[in-house]
């Protein structure tokens, strides 16, 4: 069988032994006493319910951080629930103390990529200063966080789901959310008499939170189940299937795909299926500045929306944080690693105050050692584009699904209490 790609990001940083980010395949590695979750995905918390790290959280000899909600989102998952109580919290805009002798300090900055998704800014007591994007969609117009630009990042671990040195130019440019939004205003109110279901996932809240300000949307279970306790998610929902707008997963695990036309797990009926995407652009060969696309024959369309920076946003945030170092943390998929890591480089060469590249291409020596065959057999994160290809986030037992009053509808279940 052939080997595995190693990931190229396992978790940990070049200066840092007693912290691990969002890959914790290498927990046994070290003593490592401080976990970070940047955000919800499954790809960013790797082997996180493994025996030993739980055994550790309860004794306290490590502590695992996230966002209050990336821990109701994972803690809702049935295969994490054993996590609930073993988080601390964090708060965006704060920070705090971490590591060996409480050594480090962190702070949390906003990512903007899905609910409770955080950058990590670590500082060691000697300066050092490490910032971990994980993933993020930050608007290249938007004024960044004063502790990032106020002086240079030593070590920049960036999201380069789609950052393409400029090869692809169905990437170069995305639409603001905000854009994306009225994109799928637009074309619903063109179709006044149609049933609508919305591929939803954690990362296109802005969608949800936007057409509610002008529709009335109703959720399928799977998305309460994955947002209990969240109110100003759940704020924007309702539970009513007569309302024509639909939000639920890929119709390929929600209901049948072998008709033409699908029909909606919510009412029953031949829907517009509506995916909100920005792969497709690629891969369907249409143009780098299309909209909308149209599966001929099959009621679906996609409509341009991405939870990740595009090229031109992933260039404007390296000229902006003016790091010495960049290790990219995601490969797209038609890069090598090693094209990649080169593409990076000249941004760190010109930001890093024209060092030159040969200071660079050593891996420097306060990095963990490891032997990366070691875990040949795990995947790691990032080996596609998450918005198209990852599984479903939403697997959950319809036994979960609460008692809602909405619009003098009562929804029953076997639980007879939310979570607020």
């Amino acid at each position: 069988m052939a080997q595995k790609e190693d990931p190229v990001f396992q978790g940990f940083f070049c200066g840092y032994w007693d912290i691990l980010v969002d890959d914790f395949r290498w927990f046994n590695k070290y003593k490592t006493i401080s976990l970070f979750v940047s955000h919800c995905h499954s790809d960013h918390y790797i082997n996180l319910d493994r025996d030993d790290i739980l055994e550790k959280l309860r004794s306290s000899q490590c502590r695992l951080y996230a966002t209050r909600q990336t821990i109701k989102i994972l803690t809702n998952k049935p295969h994490l629930n054993r996590l609930n109580g073993l988080f601390t919290e964090v708060v965006i805009g704060q920070s705090f103390q971490a590591g060996r002798e409480d050594l480090i300090n962190v702070q949390v900055l906003p990512a903007e990529h899905c609910p409770g998704s955080v950058m990590f800014l670590f500082t060691r007591n000697d300066g050092l200063r490490t910032l971990y994007t994980g993933d993020f969609r930050l608007a290249v117009d938007k004024e960044l966080h004063r502790s990032i630009t106020e002086k240079p990042i030593d070590h920049l671990y960036m999201d380069t789901t789609f950052f393409t040195d400029n090869e692809i130019p169905h990437y170069q440019c995305f639409p603001t959310h905000q854009k994306s939004v009225e994109l799928f205003r637009e074309f619903i109110a063109e179709r006044p008499d149609s049933t609508f279901h919305i591929e939803f996932r954690a990362g296109r809240e802005a969608i949800l939170q936007g057409l509610s300000q002008y529709f009335s949307v109703c959720a399928s279970r799977h998305i309460w189940n994955a947002f209990e306790g969240i109110q100003e998610i759940l704020k924007d929902i309702t539970f009513d299937p007569t309302y024509r707008i639909h939000i639920g997963e890929h119709y390929t695990h929600d209901i049948s795909c072998q008709k033409k036309r699908e029909t909606c797990e919510l009412c029953e009926k031949d829907t517009i299926y509506l995916r909100p995407s920005i792969e497709w652009r690629y891969y369907n060969g249409c143009s780098p500045d299309q909209k909308i696309y149209e599966k001929k024959h099959d009621q679906a369309y996609k409509i341009a929306y991405s939870s990740h920076n595009s090229n031109e946003e992933c260039e404007r945030f390296m000229e902006l944080v003016r790091a010495r170092k960049i290790y990219p943390i995601a490969k797209p998929e038609h890069m090598t690693k090693t094209q990649i890591r080169n593409a990076v480089k000249k941004f760190q060469i010109v930001a890093g105050g024209g060092e030159s590249e040969k200071e660079h291409e050593e891996q420097p020596t306060d990095c963990p050692p490891m032997d990366v065959t070691e875990c040949s057999e795990a995947v790691g994160p990032h080996q596609v584009l998450d918005s198209e290809m990852h599984d479903s986030e939403f697997n959950f037992p319809s036994s979960s699904y609460p008692t809602l009053l909405v619009d003098d509808i009562t929804v029953q279940t076997e639980d007879d209490t939310m979570d607020n």
